[in-house]
C-alpha cells in the first residue's frame, strides 16, 4: 500500500514539476492563451455575483447565494472594474485576491487532510498526489470553487464519529454548507445512513435548507430570488444542451452524445434519465451496504461524477477521501484503486479537454463494484457486503 502511494506522489508531483518548469520558460505564450480560453473565469464569474446587488437576475447564475457570500471578501480585494479576463489578468489587485483565496483552501485542506491521515508517514504522500493531480490543477486553471466544497467535506469526515456532540454537530452542518455549495456532495450523507443514523441525516436536511435560503436576503430581492435560482438551476442542467459538450463527463452526458450519434436524439433525454436514476438506485443500495469504507468513498467519487446531468472535470478532487480511506485501511487488493486514481489524475490529459476517456473508466469502476457486490452478497454470512476482495480472502483462509 506504501509503495503504490509513493509511486502515485512520485508520478504526480514529477509531472507537476516538469509542467510547471515549462509553463515558467513559456510564460508569455500561456497567458497569451490564458487570455483567450478563460484563464481563472470561473473565479472571476463568482466574483462579479458576489458584487451585484441581485445576481440571478442580472447574471442568472445558478450559484447559491452562500457561494457569493463566502467569495465576497476575495471579490471586494480584488478591485473588479471590468469582466474582461485579458484586463483581469493584469490587475495586480485581482491576481493577489486570486492567490490568496486558493492558499487559503488548500492550507485548510492540507490540516484536516494531516488529521484525517492516521498513519501519518502516509501523510505526504496522500496530499501532495491529490494537489499536484489533475483535478487539482484543473480547478486552479479555472479558479473553481469547488474545493472550498471539498473543505467542508473534509471537515464532515473529521468530526462524524467524534465522541463530542459538538463536533459530530459540526460535522453534519459542514455536510449541509457542503450540499448547499454544490449540490451533489450530499451523497456523502451515506456515511450517515450506512450507520442508520436517520436523525442526524435530518437534522443535514434541516441546516441545508437553512444555509441555502438565508443567505438570499444579503440580496436585493431577497427571498423572491429562490424561484429564479431554481430556474436558473434547472435551465443550467437541461436546457443549455451542456450534454454535448465534450468537457461533460456525466454519465447523461455519454448516454445523449452516443444515442445522437445513431440518430436516435430523440429518446436520448429520457433514455439518459432513466440509466441516471437506475445507476443512482444501485450507488445508493451499495454505498450504504458496503462494510468497506474505501469502497464507500469510491461509490460517492463515481456517483458525484456520473450521476449529475452536468459534470465537469474539477469534481474528480475529491479524490482525495478516496485516497485517505485507502491509506486509513490495510486491505489487500486496494492498490488497484490508487492505480486507477493515479489514471485519472494524470496531469498532461487536461490538455484535450475531453474528459469521455475518464468517464469511461468511472463508469467501468462503478459497474464493476456494483455486479462484485451483488456477486458475494450470496457468499456472505446474511448478505453483508465486505469488500471486493472477499472472495480471495475466503479461499485463502479455507487453504
Amino acid at each position: 500500500m506504501e509503495k503504490k502511494l509513493k509511486n502515485l506522489f512520485i508520478t504526480n508531483v514529477l509531472v507537476f514539476a516538469f509542467a510547471t518548469v515549462i509553463l515558467l520558460a513559456t510564460f508569455d505564450f500561456f497567458i497569451s492563451i490564458g487570455e483567450k480560453s478563460g484563464l481563472f473565469s470561473d473565479f472571476n464569474e463568482v466574483c462579479n455575483f458576489a458584487l451585484s446587488k441581485n445576481p440571478y437576475k442580472e447574471y442568472r447564475t445558478s450559484y447559491a447565494p452562500l457561494v457569493m457570500i463566502f467569495i465576497y471578501p476575495f471579490a471586494k480585494m480584488a478591485h473588479i472594474t471590468t469582466d474582461t479576463n485579458e484586463i483581469l489578468l493584469k490587475n495586480t489587485d485581482y491576481i493577489l485576491s486570486f492567490i490568496l483565496f486558493n492558499a487559503a483552501v488548500i492550507l485548510s485542506i492540507l490540516v484536516i487532510t494531516f488529521f484525517l491521515v492516521k498513519k501519518k508517514n502516509l501523510f505526504p504522500y496522500v496530499f501532495f498526489a491529490s494537489i499536484t493531480g489533475a483535478p487539482f490543477v484543473f480547478c486552479v486553471i479555472r479558479g473553481n470553487t469547488v474545493m472550498m466544497t471539498l473543505v467542508f467535506i473534509l471537515l464532515f469526515m473529521l468530526f462524524k464519529d467524534s465522541k463530542y456532540p459538538a463536533l459530530r454537530e459540526i460535522s453534519l452542518i459542514s455536510l449541509a454548507i457542503a450540499g448547499v455549495l454544490k449540490i451533489y456532495p450530499l451523497f456523502f450523507g451515506v456515511y450517515l445512513l450506512c450507520k442508520g443514523k436517520f436523525k442526524e441525516s435530518l437534522r443535514v436536511a434541516l441546516y441545508f435548507f437553512i444555509f441555502l435560503i438565508l443567505p438570499f436576503f444579503f440580496f436585493e430581492g431577497g427571498l423572491s430570488n429562490l424561484s429564479v435560482y431554481l430556474d436558473n438551476v434547472f435551465r443550467f442542467a437541461y436546457m443549455e444542451k451542456r450534454e454535448y459538450g465534450y468537457a461533460n463527463m456525466s454519465l447523461f452526458s455519454l448516454i445523449s452524445k452516443l444515442l445522437d450519434f445513431i440518430g436516435m436524439n430523440k429518446i436520448s433525454v429520457i433514455a439518459s434519465l432513466i440509466v441516471s436514476f437506475v445507476f443512482l438506485a444501485m450507488s445508493v443500495n451499495l454505498a450504504i451496504k458496503t462494510k468497506s469504507d474505501v469502497i464507500r468513498s469510491l461509490v460517492i467519487l463515481y456517483t458525484m461524477c456520473l450521476i449529475p446531468p452536468v459534470s465537469y472535470f474539477y469534481t474528480l478532487v475529491f479524490m482525495l477521501p478516496c485516497l485517505i480511506e485507502i491509506s486509513n485501511g490495510a486491505r489487500e487488493g486496494d492498490e488497484i484503486y490508487i492505480v486507477l486514481l493515479g489514471i485519472i489524475s494524470f496531469l498532461p490529459l487536461i490538455a484535450f479537454s475531453i474528459f469521455m476517456y475518464h468517464s469511461i473508466f468511472l463508469i467501468v469502476g462503478l459497474i464493476y463494484e456494483i455486479i462484485v457486490h451483488n456477486k458475494e452478497e450470496k457468499i456472505t454470512n446474511g448478505g453483508n457486503y465486505e469488500s471486493s476482495n472477499i472472495r480471495r480472502r475466503l479461499r485463502n483462509k479455507n487453504q
